[in-house]
């Protein structure tokens, strides 16, 4: 997870259930080549310690999650509040991402 402080990251958490979510987000980032972009399955053994650290950093619970991070912002998204939607994360990558 090393970034160039001067890189975007987008880093989300998903399962299972919302596969769809995770598919939806890689097709967005394709649009921003700018950006660093990590998708952690929390039920695949080999990304479950990565998705827990990343939302427990963020007290978040529930899934889908997604933390967007540049050297200005850091901005996370919740399901706990409806936050994590496609929409949501896609406004902030065009704020943010695009030179």
């Amino acid at each position: 997870m090393t970034n160039n402080l001067n890189e975007p990251t987008l880093e989300i958490t998903f399962n299972d259930d919302c596969e769809d979510f995770r598919s939806k987000i890689a097709n967005l980032v394709t649009d921003y080549p700018n950006l660093i972009f990590h998708a952690y399955n929390e039920w695949h053994y080999k990304e479950k310690k990565k998705a827990y650290k990343l939302k427990g950093g963020y007290s978040a619970r529930m899934t889908p999650f997604a933390l967007f991070k540049d050297n200005v912002h850091t901005i996370p998204f919740y399901s706990e509040s409806d936050d994590c939607t496609v929409d949501n994360i896609k406004e902030i990558l065009n704020r943010y991402c695009n030179d």
